[in-house]
């Protein structure tokens, strides 16, 4: 069986037989301790994929100048402005003939199925999630690659990591199994220290 942190014996979460097939095990347990009744879950390359954008193009063109006959800059009305959290005008729409990624962050409301135990099941988190990122694959992608220095991720081994339900990343296979082996030795040097301890 699977143990926390284990890359070497992975399990898929639908287990096939010859009659069909059933979830893990897991599927039913709470996503959370203590167990929660709904929770918002966001990736964070949305979460920031805007405000870091602005920050890369913020210099790379002038909206005194006029860029429009090209298409490399725009400048303009902001949709949806809120002077509360965005910049002051003039707004950089467009630079570096890309679009302004606007309003990308938010995420997903999950909630437990009408037939559920009234908190977040591990299923239903995996049954709405799941979805939701294939539906924003473009965006994600394009969000992992703002700075524009990744290999093709059309074609890369790319997995969800979940560190926190609430927050989302979405990385390279490698690097994940990486990730995960340093977790792995820092939870066991904690444990250590609290053995210790005692």
């Amino acid at each position: 069986m699977a143990t926390a942190y284990n890359t070497e014996v992975l399990e898929p979460y639908f287990q096939h037989t010859d009659g069909g097939g059933s979830w893990h095990a897991i599927s039913h347990s709470p996503l959370t301790q203590p167990p929660v009744s709904e929770i918002v879950a966001t990736v964070d390359d949305l979460e920031i994929w805007e405000s870091d954008w602005i920050d890369f193009h913020r210099n790379h063109s002038d909206p005194d100048a006029s860029y429009e006959e090209s298409g490399y800059a725009k400048y303009g009305d902001l949709p949806g402005y809120d002077p509360e959290k965005d910049e002051d005008p003039p707004h950089l729409l467009k630079c570096c003939y890309t679009e302004r990624p606007r309003h990308k962050e938010g995420g997903v409301l999950v909630t437990p199925s009408a037939s559920g135990q009234g908190f977040v099941t591990v299923h239903d988190y995996v049954t709405t999630m799941h979805p939701w990122l294939m539906r924003n694959r473009g965006d994600i992608l394009d969000a992992m690659n703002r700075y524009e220095d990744m290999p093709d991720a059309e074609h890369m081994d790319l997995v969800v990591d979940l560190v926190t339900p609430n927050c989302l990343t979405v990385i390279e296979k490698s690097e994940w199994v990486r990730e995960v082996n340093m977790r792995r030795e820092g939870w066991a040097g904690i444990h250590v220290v609290e053995i210790s301890a005692v």
